[in-house]
């Protein structure tokens, strides 16, 4: 398939893979961000943000306890203004637990979470059911009966509402390092994943260069020695492909000049041993070749011809001499040595016919009986 493609296609092709390479580990590379940013957000929402409101609500609770113990001490000393300050202290605390249930109930996952959370809502509403009795106890100046609130029935409801705080601060640092773990299962998953994702697309990145190299250069180089042994006059060269692109091409084209040089070397070598066999109407079919070689054949049957003509005519005139056809003088014009020869010819002619003329003379005077006239 690659072999039927163009240089220029196969590089576009190359180069259109490796940034579809890019462009996937890209793509994979920012999915996987995404994902870790999508952890670190649920991280906050599911295990910060819940934790935070967990901790208010004990840091509340802790607060309450306190505060109820300085309203004992307070309506002891007879400080009023003490005692209706921790008063209002726990009437702040008591909203802002309610605040942070309200918030942290917006955050529930799962049917356990629910369950908790149901749980905390109980024991606090007994627990400040007790807290509102004793605080109406002082306001009331029963002293001995608030005491015995604080310090005994109230444990009951403070042990429960400890209770299920601890439990939802366990329960939510647990769920947040449960997110932590997977993010990080999914951070280290996403760095290995990426790691061998880049080796993969600079290995194919490397191996489709190595390819296309190959698969360039490889006729490149054939056509180079194959060049090399034709200008040394070796045209027994090795120029098969099975490339159709541009390098495929020129081997085509360099295979078809060198089968034409043969034929050329063929031709000229036939020439010349019927040259030398004396055939010398032998001539090159000019039909095979085109362009320079065309008009080097042409040239060489040419110069052929321009040797045989004058031969032929001095042939021709020797062969008339010999029988005593006298012909006239060569009036074609020749160049060189065969002008040379065309001169001595008509000179040839000159002699025989004054050769002739005197043997008439000679005889005519003979016949009238002049014996002393002479040539």
């Amino acid at each position: 398939m690659m072999n039927k493609l163009s240089i220029r296609t196969k590089l576009l092709a190359g180069f259109i893979i490796v940034a579809l390479i890019t462009a996937i580990v890209g793509i994979f590379s920012i999915t996987q961000i995404k994902k870790i940013d999508t952890g670190s957000k649920e991280m906050y929402d599911q295990g910060a943000v819940p934790l935070v409101y967990a901790a208010d609500i004990s840091s509340g609770y802790q607060r309450i306890r306190t505060n109820l113990r300085s309203i004992f001490i307070s309506a002891e000393a007879h400080d009023l203004v003490q005692m209706s300050y921790y008063m209002d202290r726990v009437e702040f605390f008591k909203k802002d637990i309610d605040s942070s249930l309200l918030k942290y109930g917006g955050t529930l996952l799962g049917a356990e979470d629910e369950r908790n959370f149901k749980d905390i809502n109980d024991s606090w509403s007994i627990f400040y059911k007790d807290v509102s009795q004793y605080i109406n106890e002082i306001k009331d100046n029963k002293l001995e009966i608030a005491k015995k609130t604080l310090l005994t029935d109230m444990k009951k409801s403070e042990k429960a509402m400890q209770g299920d705080l601890d439990t939802l601060l366990l329960e939510n640092e647990k769920g947040a390092k449960d997110i932590s773990a997977n993010n990080h299962s999914i951070s280290s998953s996403a760095g290995n994943i990426m790691i061998i994702s880049i080796i993969a697309a600079v290995l194919a990145a490397i191996g489709l260069g190595i390819f296309i190299t190959r698969m360039l250069t490889k006729p490149i180089n054939q056509a180079v020695t194959a060049a090399i042994l034709i200008s040394q006059g070796n045209l027994n060269v090795n120029l098969e492909t099975n490339s159709k692109d541009e390098t495929g091409k020129l081997l085509s084209s360099m295979r078809s000049m060198a089968d034409t040089i043969k034929n050329l070397v063929g031709d000229t070598g036939k020439l010349s041993a019927a040259a030398i066999a004396g055939k010398l109407d032998t001539r090159a079919d000019t039909s095979k070749y085109e362009g320079e070689y065309k008009n080097l054949v042409v040239g060489i049957n040419g110069t052929l011809d321009a040797v045989i003509g004058p031969l032929n005519v001095a042939a021709e005139y020797v062969d008339r001499i010999s029988k005593g056809d006298i012909p006239p003088k060569i009036t074609d014009e020749y160049k060189g040595d065969f002008n040379e020869l065309k001169n001595n010819l008509n000179v040839c002619i000159d002699a025989v016919n004054l050769l002739v003329k005197d043997a008439k003379s000679l005889v005519t005077a003979a016949v009238e009986g002049k014996l002393d006239t002479r040539a």
